[in-house]
């Protein structure tokens, strides 16, 4: 309704009289300083100082009332529009500053929405890689616990083993130290064999002989015979 009558006001506007609305008179207008008295206007009259510097007289009223609230239209009307058209103005900044305000706290409302929900993500996974942290914790305490007791099993295996292997070496040193006795006692046995050898030898010679003799007696026994 505002913008309509607004609207009217201009277009009535711009058909008028260009120009200063006055009352051409020397009391309110310097223009009329130096006119004839018959010239000047009088408190019912108005008149117009047109762009050019004439005067132009636009009427007479009945009322002195009616010429001044004239005169005051053509000066207050087109004030009063560009004040409303500025008041427009600022109001449609100021709809569109809220409107982008409004965006933009839902913008940041979405964002904070987003901010929100990554921090509970990150919340979450934080706690996944903590109890991944705490599960990792706990198999690396059963595997030292593990590996404790394969480490004291261990010893004692090898200490089992290194016994084993000192009563092993006594063993090789006593059948070590047997087997050169045994080795001693062997040779003597040889030289007694040996020698037993030599004897019987000599005994056999000595049997043949003893034979031969016996053989050549008995041959020339029969010869003489």
């Amino acid at each position: 309704m505002t913008t309509d009558l607004i609207a009217q006001a201009e277009a009535v506007l711009a058909g008028v009289t260009k120009g200063r609305a006055v009352q051409f008179h020397p009391s309110y207008c310097k223009e009329a300083e130096n006119t004839p008295f018959s010239e000047r206007d009088t408190s019912h009259d108005l008149s117009v100082i047109r762009p050019d510097g004439t005067r132009y007289r636009i009427g007479t009223f009945r009322h002195a009332d009616d010429a001044a609230f004239d005169q005051w239209c053509r000066a207050g009307v087109p004030a009063l529009i560009a004040r409303i058209r500025e008041l427009e103005g600022e109001r449609d900044a100021e709809r569109k500053a809220k409107q982008e305000l409004a965006l933009d706290v839902l913008a940041a409302s979405g964002q904070a929405q987003e901010a929100y929900e990554a921090q509970l993500a990150a919340e979450a996974k934080l706690a996944e890689v903590e109890r991944e942290r705490d599960g990792l914790n706990a198999h690396i305490e059963g595997v030292a616990k593990d590996t404790h007791a394969l480490l004291v099993k261990s010893e004692a295996t090898v200490a089992s083993l290194k016994e084993q292997v000192e009563a092993m070496q006594k063993r090789i040193d006593d059948l070590t130290i047997l087997d050169r006795a045994g080795d001693v006692t062997i040779a003597a046995l040889n030289k007694q064999v040996e020698a037993m050898r030599g004897a019987l030898e000599k005994i056999a010679d000595g049997e043949n002989w003893q034979a031969n003799e016996a053989r050549a007696a008995l041959t020339t026994e029969n010869q003489n015979g």
